[in-house]
């Protein structure tokens, strides 16, 4: 009965965090959890979360109690890390499916680019470290990988060159847009396709 007792006390404590958890979370604009806690505890704990902070952890870790703040993030660093590698490859899979079957993406610089700048791009994937040299067009601005001599907007041919890299942050804030960089074997993998794609609207 005391056991029982005290579980209960328990998990009332735990309901009491699920607030400042959330608003912790809504703060700093955190997007994925990882929970780590000894083994008799964690199972118990997940289950006491509501789906708002539950769909949100990745993988869960169980630790020896009384591991200390720098040895928790140590053994918990690898398992982020392998996460990450998995849905960047499941990102560049996806966006690569798209473009081929659906046409609902695009990939390349240019294509990118026009689609960007048409309105049409909703989620932009690029390749860490990736860079290209692009043309911005002094009359329209109209942004172009292409290496006609003339703006392929308006024909113009005052074309300055800029990096891709110094002109993208610039139209992803114009045009309100979700970015997401890749790296590892899916950054190598989309980098072989033109570094960059996006997920388009219509």
């Amino acid at each position: 009965t005391f056991d029982q007792r005290y579980l209960e006390q328990v998990k009332h404590f735990w309901k009491t965090l699920h607030k400042p958890l959330t608003e912790l979370m809504d703060r700093y604009r955190i997007q994925r959890l990882v929970l780590a806690g000894t083994k008799s505890v964690l199972p118990e704990f997940v289950k006491s979360l509501p789906p708002e902070i539950s769909n949100l952890i990745v993988t869960q870790m169980a630790l020896e109690t009384f591991t200390s703040p720098a040895d928790t993030v140590q053994k918990v660093q690898p398992v982020i890390e392998a996460w990450e590698q998995k849905r960047d490859c499941a990102v560049v899979n996806d966006l690569f499916g798209s473009a081929g079957i659906s046409k609902k993406a695009a990939v390349g610089v240019d294509p990118v680019l026009k689609y960007l700048q048409d309105g049409r791009a909703m989620r932009l994937i690029v390749a860490k470290d990736f860079d290209a040299e692009v043309t911005r067009c002094a009359q329209c601005l109209n942004i172009s990988a292409s290496s006609n001599g003339h703006c392929a907007k308006c024909s113009a041919i005052d074309l300055r060159k800029v990096s891709l890299t110094a002109i993208l942050p610039k139209l992803v804030v114009d045009h309100g847009l979700p970015v997401e960089v890749v790296k590892g074997d899916a950054a190598k993998e989309l980098a072989r396709s033109g570094g960059v794609g996006a997920f388009l609207r219509f």
